[in-house]
C-alpha cells in the first residue's frame, strides 16, 4: 500500500470517527439532563487546568473557599471533600496524573478565550469548558481510531483492518 493512500484513508477514518463522536456527544448534551461532561475521575484529571490558568493556585487552596461559584461547588462533597483530592495544610493534593490535563490544554485555552470574552471571572467549569472537555475526548477518540486503522492496515489485509471495499 502506498503511504499517500494510507494517509488519505487515515484522514477519512479520523473525520468519520470525529463526526461519530460529536454526534454522540451532541445527543448527550441536547437530550440529557444528567451530570456535566466533567465529572468523577475526569474532575481530577481536568482540575489542574483551571487551578493554574484561572485561579493561579496549583495547590487547589481556592477549593476551600466557602463561597465557591455554583459550577465549582457542584463537585464538593460534605466536609470539603472532593473526588480524588486529599486535604493538606495549604490546599489539596490531586491523586491523578497530569498527562490528561496536558492533552486537554489546547481545548481548554480555546474555551478560556471564549469564556473571558463573555464572562468577567470564569471558574473553569462553565459551558465552554464543559464543551471543550467533551471535544477533547472526541478528538482523541478519532485520533486513536485513525492510528489503530493505520497500524492494522500496514500489517494486515483489508478485511482484517476493517476496510471491506477497494
Amino acid at each position: 500500500m502506498k503511504p499517500a493512500s494510507l494517509i488519505q484513508e487515515g484522514i477519512a477514518i479520523f473525520i468519520a470517527s470525529l463526526l461519530l463522536a460529536l454526534c454522540v456527544e451532541a445527543y448527550a448534551f441536547v437530550w440529557s439532563t444528567g451530570p456535566p461532561p466533567i465529572r468523577a475521575d475526569g474532575w481530577g484529571y481536568y482540575l489542574p487546568l483551571p487551578a493554574v490558568f484561572i485561579h493561579g493556585d496549583p495547590t487547589f487552596s481556592f477549593l476551600k473557599a466557602p463561597d465557591l461559584p455554583p459550577e465549582v461547588a457542584y463537585y464538593r462533597f460534605a466536609g470539603n471533600q472532593y473526588q480524588g483530592l486529599s486535604i493538606t495544610e495549604t490546599g489539596y493534593r490531586d491523586k491523578y496524573a497530569l498527562g490528561p490535563a496536558v492533552m486537554q490544554l489546547p481545548f481548554f485555552l480555546g474555551a478560556l478565550a471564549v469564556a473571558r470574552s463573555s464572562a468577567e471571572n470564569p471558574s473553569g467549569f462553565e459551558a465552554p469548558f464543559q464543551a471543550a472537555s467533551a471535544l477533547a475526548g472526541a478528538f482523541y477518540f478519532a485520533l486513536g481510531a485513525a492510528l489503530a486503522y493505520g497500524a492494522a492496515r500496514r500489517r494486515c489485509s483489508r478485511l482484517a483492518s476493517g476496510r471491506w471495499s477497494k
